[in-house]
């Protein structure tokens, strides 16, 4: 399921890593589709594999390359964990291409509009607007945080730039009659 992966992002919004780690976090249905969608892509050959064996996120395996292959060696002295093999498809880095996720959330609803990265709130994309009548828009974001109050303030940036801005009366509205 989606829900893991969205926990996954909300906790550390750049997800990704060696695609044999995403693989084996999401399962390969999930980590194919997002990656199928644009959501996840490959940038070159992880730097490390994280090991979870005997000292959890404290011990990276730092990925070499030897020969074809690619090899996940413990990071730690004394060494404390086993060294594996990687190809250089499992070896791939994968990370969240955030646009990306915006372009199939704008597909999947169907809302109007590109998205657009809002510069200054960090991790907020606006993702375009629903369009339920001809003289009604509501805009869509997207907002990735990892806590209740950081939402809140976000909400409430979101809210004082729409009261702000004569184009969204239907802001004032909401607001001013919070029973619609």
């Amino acid at each position: 399921m989606l829900t893991d992966w969205w926990k996954r992002l909300e906790a550390a919004p750049g997800f990704g890593g060696p695609r044999r780690y995403v693989h084996e976090l999401l399962g390969p249905d999930v980590a194919g589709f997002l990656e199928r969608a644009g959501v996840l892509r490959q940038g070159g050959i992880a730097p490390s594999f994280p090991c979870h064996e005997r000292r959890g996120d404290q011990c990276p395996r730092d990925v070499i390359k030897i020969g074809d292959d690619y090899h996940a060696v413990c990071g730690n002295g004394p060494i404390g964990c086993r060294d594996f093999i990687l190809t250089e498809y499992e070896a791939a880095l994968l990370t969240t291409n955030m646009m990306g996720l915006c372009r199939t959330l704008v597909s999947v609803l169907g809302i109007r509009g590109s998205p657009e990265k809002i510069g200054d709130l960090n991790g907020v994309h606006r993702l375009g607007s629903i369009i339920p009548a001809p003289d009604i828009r509501y805009p869509v974001y997207l907002v990735i945080r990892s806590d209740a109050r950081s939402y809140a303030e976000v909400l409430g940036a979101l809210i004082a730039a729409l009261l702000a801005d004569p184009s969204q009366c239907w802001c004032r509205q909401l607001v001013s009659s919070p029973t619609r």
